[in-house]
């Protein structure tokens, strides 16, 4: 314990001191002393709530990740660590998570993490960010994997961007062998548990993408994970369950809607399936919806057609859900 009165003119003082202490205590070589990220107790404070939202990946969460950070670099204009969370936080607004249209959101995405490398090229956040906008919109995915290298020798926990590339080049035990790397590191942490699951599930590995997505309850995107685990495992089912929780808890949003019907589809109950796919259908109406998702259902209906037109818009959206493929 450490007891001493906390204010905005020595918080910065007091994480050196216990940096040092710590480091004392356990006898580690080399300086103790760390570069702070900025010297506004509130921009900090903007940009920890800025990554907390970011890794909950809700629209409404990705959306007030945006507000923070851009407010935080507002407070600091040279903060390198909230320009990088920025750009993860837009790039993921451009994925089924945030359900923006890619091109809407990518470039701005890009600009954030180019700026984090002109303030710092050290900083391993950034160029990862970088890797996962070459990964997940310009595909680009020589490129991406040297970035993601660099950004592991800067920061050897830098490994979940890397873990996904690798699974869209279906070097399934690579990304595995990253996953488990930042699990051992963060075995509670529930955005990493959740990464875990989706590696697991795309390698075959279904009883570890099975603990993996349990352990990562408490994340918004645990349902859709365990909910196809289960589907992938024939308990039809126990992932409808799931899927219908899961549209409970997080509200009628399309990947809630698609998850669901693609289950109805596989135990044979085609007029509820065929209600949700005409709901999504119509939602893509009034505004994005991922295309790859409604292709998905499609699939499920056996309307191959129409999935394959709903690919070429997918292609044309550039949505990252094709690299999976």
């Amino acid at each position: 314990t450490y007891d001493r009165a906390l204010s905005v003119e020595n918080i910065f003082e007091i994480q050196r001191r216990v940096a040092a202490e710590i480091a004392s205590a356990l006898q580690l070589a080399g300086p103790a002393d760390a570069a702070l990220p900025t010297q506004s107790l509130e921009a900090y404070n903007r940009f920890l709530l800025g990554r907390y939202h970011t890794y909950r990946q809700t629209p409404e969460d990705l959306d007030a990740a945006v507000v923070n950070l851009e407010a935080a670099i507002d407070l600091d204009p040279e903060f390198a660590e909230a320009y990088a969370a920025l750009g993860l936080a837009l790039a993921f607004q451009g994925t089924d998570y945030g359900g923006k249209r890619p091109r809407d959101v990518f470039p701005m995405a890009r600009e954030a993490a180019l700026t984090a490398l002109s303030l710092d090229d050290t900083l391993a956040d950034a160029r990862s960010v970088y890797a996962d906008i070459l990964t997940w919109y310009d595909w680009s995915f020589e490129l991406a994997d040297s970035e993601y290298r660099r950004a592991m020798e800067l920061n050897s926990l830098s490994v979940l961007g890397y873990a996904l590339l690798l699974t869209s080049q279906a070097r399934h035990d690579e990304a595995v062998a990253m996953a488990e790397r930042a699990l051992a590191a963060a075995p509670g942490d529930a955005y990493v548990s959740v990464n875990a699951a989706w590696r697991y599930l795309r390698a075959g590995r279904l009883d570890d993408a099975l603990n993996a997505a349990r352990m990562a309850e408490d994340h918004p995107d645990a349902a859709s994970v365990l909910g196809l685990v289960l589907l992938e495992r024939g308990e039809t089912d126990a992932a409808i369950e799931a899927f219908e929780r899961d549209l409970v808890d997080n509200g009628r949003r399309p990947t809630q809607i698609a998850n669901l019907a693609q289950a109805l589809y596989a135990a044979d109950r085609g007029l509820e399936a065929d209600a949700l796919l005409e709901e999504l259908v119509a939602m893509s109406r009034r505004q994005y919806v991922p295309a790859v998702q409604i292709a998905a259902v499609f699939v499920a209906a056996g309307r191959n057609e129409d999935a394959f037109q709903q690919l070429a818009v997918a292609l044309a959206n550039r949505e990252r859900g094709l690299i999976f493929l």
